[in-house]
């Protein structure tokens, strides 16, 4: 959403010139001070206080600044629906047209910024008089673009203003030298300004102190920028293509400080900027976890037990090199007259894992990490081939695109299923699927329309059933994927699915036939946060207009959006092959299923 306005109409403006010039140099704070748009009083020229009278420009001076370069600073409102703009020039201003880059808090309640022409803002954030808002404003004068982040008290960080254009009448501008407050009605208290360069902010700060699994990583280039680079202590980690900038993607990847040692480590980016060139921002910070905790269940109870457990008596077991040395090693077809366990470390190759056959193939644990493939099918995490009754557990396992590789673009499908010609399943075979992490999954490397990408897809007729317990998934174009397939049975219980744009550049849509109306689809505690441009409607076939973003494709039955407590949901009323609610947004408690589930996973048992 964005908020539009215009500047209150001035006339008469008078000049306030500083009787204190503030010299800062680049990365040295400067002296506090205070700018105030409220009852005219006495300067205070040794703690650099200025004030004026209502409808009075303000001005204080820093150090040309002509290139990349950030400014901080708290702001405190003295009244509600005012309006006030601070904002940077070029010398003294004593008009609206002066300033480049301006922060206002405006009549309406709310606090927005200036974007070439108009007032605009990412997400309306509104302000409450005596109350102090912490404000970052990156600045690229010479591509004469700024970023505004506001922290308002006791809440986290907002986005304000992403790469917004300087004030349309200084798109000549080439440095900047001076801020300027104005305000009427109404006023603001500007303190703890200081000055630095602005290289490529991050969230994490310099010095500061990181521990647990689940840390958020970001990059705010301040100028146009073709990617970015994470580094930790030096060694490139991930590769970011697409704003905004996130380790491990967005919206759900992590930085994992558990993995590494307690101590001093180094977070540095480094953004390829549109223009040419490079920049590049560092802090060292403190990484202090306490001793791990032995391995312990992963969650709650699950519902289906796999076959043989616990002591899986018979089973023979067959290990899958984490790099195999030929496709034998990760294309395994099993006898359909023996039971079998597959272990899967931390597997990391380009191209995926297949089984094909087998009586009872159980998978616990593990880690799937796709590094690329010269085909979709390369590209899909893990494949099943059941013939005859076969029946597939696969528990506790995640599959992942690799981090480092082409922005984490290179898992196209996640988990399929895919009947051999002469050797289908029947109506006695079972695919279960519980404890799994999947994506994000990814068209990006899609050569064309029939590349979808899913992070589940049954791929030929399947009479048997499939059921899911506990899984997270998100994706670039759909999730789950039935096409005109015929499926008898799909049970999904405590599963959330988040779609987003990997590459917001790719817009061929994906045509859907038309799914089998006789699938029955049983749905318990399923969560959907909708893709770029979608609501919760539109994110189920036949209710989306495109192929993107696709929970799951399904029949010609369109969905009903009702509320409850719980917020939005949906429900297929015009069928009784679809029952239970999709519900909008994340469960209560977050994803259902944690990053790096697979790595010393250990079951947490099953329901009775």
């Amino acid at each position: 959403m964005r908020l539009a306005g215009r500047d209150l109409a001035r006339s008469n403006h008078t000049t306030y010139r500083s009787r204190m010039a503030l010299l800062v140099a680049m990365s040295l704070a400067l002296p506090a001070s205070t700018l105030s748009c409220g009852d005219a009083g006495a300067d205070d020229e040794e703690l650099g206080l200025l004030e004026s009278a209502a409808g009075v420009w303000t001005n204080a001076t820093f150090a040309a600044q002509a290139g990349q370069f950030a400014v901080a600073f708290d702001v405190v409102p003295t009244q509600n629906n005012e309006n006030v703009v601070v904002g940077l020039s070029n010398g003294a201003a004593d008009a609206y047209s002066d300033l480049a880059a301006i922060l206002r808090f405006f009549t309406n309640g709310l606090i927005d910024a200036r974007n070439g022409s108009a007032y605009a803002a990412n997400t309306p954030l509104p302000y409450t008089a005596g109350q102090s808002y912490h404000v970052r404003m990156n600045i690229d004068a010479a591509a004469k673009k700024y970023s505004v982040f506001v922290t308002p008290p006791g809440k986290t960080e907002v986005a304000l203003a992403t790469n917004y254009a300087f004030r349309t009448d200084q798109a000549a501008v080439t440095q900047l030298n001076n801020r300027a407050v104005y305000g009427d009605p109404g006023g603001a208290t500007i303190s703890n300004f200081a000055i630095s360069s602005a290289g490529v902010p991050q969230n994490i700060a310099n010095g500061q102190t990181i521990s647990g699994s689940q840390i958020v990583w970001t990059a705010t280039p301040t100028s146009a920028s073709s990617k970015v680079e994470f580094y930790i202590d030096n060694a490139l980690k991930w590769t970011e293509n697409y704003a905004p900038y996130r380790y491990n993607g967005d919206p759900s990847g992590y930085l994992d400080s558990t993995t590494l040692i307690n101590g001093s480590h180094v977070l540095s980016v480094k953004a390829y900027l549109s223009a040419g060139g490079t920049a590049s921002g560092t802090a060292t910070v403190t990484v202090a976890n306490g001793a791990a905790p032995p391995p312990s269940p992963s969650g709650d109870k699950l519902t289906w037990a796999p076959p043989g457990y616990p002591s899986y008596s018979g089973f023979t077991t067959i290990t899958i090199p984490n790099t195999p040395s030929s496709n034998s090693q990760r294309d395994l077809n099993l006898n359909d007259a023996t039971d079998y366990r597959i272990v899967i470390g931390d597997y990391a190759y380009a191209g995926g894992i297949r089984l094909r056959g087998g009586r009872n193939v159980v998978v616990i644990g593990g880690r799937i990490t796709i590094k690329g493939g010269a085909t979709a099918s390369d590209r899909t995490g893990l494949k099943l081939w059941p013939r005859g009754n076969t029946y597939y557990h696969v528990e506790g396992l995640e599959v992942r695109p690799d981090p480092s590789i082409d922005g984490g673009s290179n898992l196209h499908d996640g988990i399929v299923i895919q009947g051999l010609s002469g050797e289908m399943a029947t109506s006695g075979s079972r695919v279960v699927l519980e404890n799994i992490r999947i994506g994000p999954t990814s068209i990006k490397n899609g050569t064309s329309d029939s590349e979808h990408s899913d992070c589940f897809q049954v791929q030929t007729n399947y009479p048997g059933q499939i059921w899911m317990d506990k899984i997270t998934a998100s994706f670039d174009y759909n999730c789950v994927m039935l096409s005109d397939v015929q499926v008898s049975l799909i049970d999904m219980r405590r599963v959330n699915t988040k779609g987003f744009d990997v590459n917001p550049a790719f817009t061929t849509h994906l045509h859907f036939f038309q799914g089998q109306r006789h699938q029955i689809m049983k749905l318990t505690d399923y969560w959907v946060v909708p893709g770029p441009g979608h609501t919760l409607a539109t994110s189920f076939y036949p209710g989306g207009s495109n192929g993107r973003y696709l929970t799951f494709a399904y029949g010609t039955d369109a969905p009903t959006v009702g509320s409850d407590a719980l917020g939005t949901y949906l429900t297929w009323p015009a069928t009784a092959n679809i029952t239970g609610k999709a519900r909008q947004g994340l469960p209560p408690n977050g994803d259902f299923v944690p990053v790096g589930i697979g790595l010393a996973y250990v079951s947490p048992g099953y329901a009775p």
